[in-house]
């Protein structure tokens, strides 16, 4: 739903992570709570699920992959970045047919080590590869990078940032950059925190 300048995509899959018709009453109301500069907030809307299997049949993903020096320090035996690695391996592992992703590593600076494919083999390879240490943490840079990417798609991907990191960003003076640039394209952003 859209409110207030917030975007908020819901996909309803099922079980093989196929698009689900919506049956019944897809009329729903909805409640928001999220956090906006130390002060919680909660925003309330009606909202319609309209089915998307009508006019878009292909997610796509920009798979933003933190490789900074943090990630290479041990936990428990095991160093952040295989955590990382094993989580987005699971993830590659339940794609669908017609989800698409690229991958692009990040430190210091950024690199798309593979462009958009189904192909998990490939995505699996990729993610394996080049994994080295690259030291600072510049998410943003590599965040936009991803948008960019997204955006150059045709109009019959759903498409989204998956951002894997352990910590904060080097290059925050891009945050409202970076926001205005996702809010443009209706590409949401998710972390998921290392």
């Amino acid at each position: 739903f859209k409110n207030n300048g917030l975007i908020l995509t819901i996909f309803v899959k099922d079980i093989n992570s196929q698009i689900s018709p919506l049956m019944g009453d897809n009329q729903y109301y909805c409640i928001m709570e999220y956090t906006q500069n130390g002060k919680q907030h909660q925003e309330a809307a009606e909202v319609e699920l309209i089915d998307r299997t009508a006019y878009k049949d292909k997610t796509a993903y920009s798979m933003i992959l933190d490789y900074s020096g943090s990630m290479f320090g041990y936990n428990n035996q095991k160093m952040p970045v295989e955590y990382l690695q094993d989580g987005a391996n699971a993830f590659i592992n339940n794609f669908a047919t017609n989800d698409w992703a690229e991958i692009i590593k990040f430190g210091s600076g950024y690199s798309q080590i593979i462009g958009y494919t189904n192909d998990k083999a490939k995505l699996r390879n990729a993610l394996y590869s080049d994994s080295y240490e690259r030291g600072g943490t510049q998410l943003l840079e590599a965040v936009q990078a991803g948008i960019n990417n997204l955006s150059g798609l045709d109009k019959w991907y759903f498409k989204s940032i998956i951002a894997f990191s352990d910590g904060d960003t080097e290059d925050s003076y891009m945050q409202s950059d970076v926001v205005r640039n996702a809010l443009n394209n209706s590409i949401p952003i998710f972390t998921i925190g290392l």
